[in-house]
């Protein structure tokens, strides 16, 4: 009777522990795409803060020196935020590049 007990404490023990595991697994991986969707956000809306002020210096018709190169910065900043493995790629840069 003890033995029988035993084996089904140990089995109770055991049923805890791994539904605790997959349950901090599960947490673990839904945190990690949160963070990542948090991460993407952020991302999209620099990258279209970024674009509106490059845009914005393509309407202005004279800027100056420190204009210019606040321009340049944006659109290598562009360039550097995008994703050279799209398929729209090469045709974002050629835009950013006229």
């Amino acid at each position: 009777m003890p033995l029988i007990v035993g084996i089904i404490a140990l089995a109770g023990v055991i049923a805890t522990a791994s539904v605790a595991y997959f349950n901090t697994r599960r947490q673990l991986r839904s945190t990690h795409i949160l963070k990542i969707a948090e991460m993407r956000q952020s991302w999209i809306s620099e990258l279209r803060n970024t674009m509106a002020s490059f845009q914005s210096f393509g309407v202005s018709p004279d800027i100056d020196h420190r204009k210019r190169r606040e321009f340049y910065e944006a659109g290598t900043k562009l360039e550097l935020m995008m994703n050279p493995l799209d398929e729209d790629y090469d045709v974002l840069i050629k835009s950013v590049s006229k």
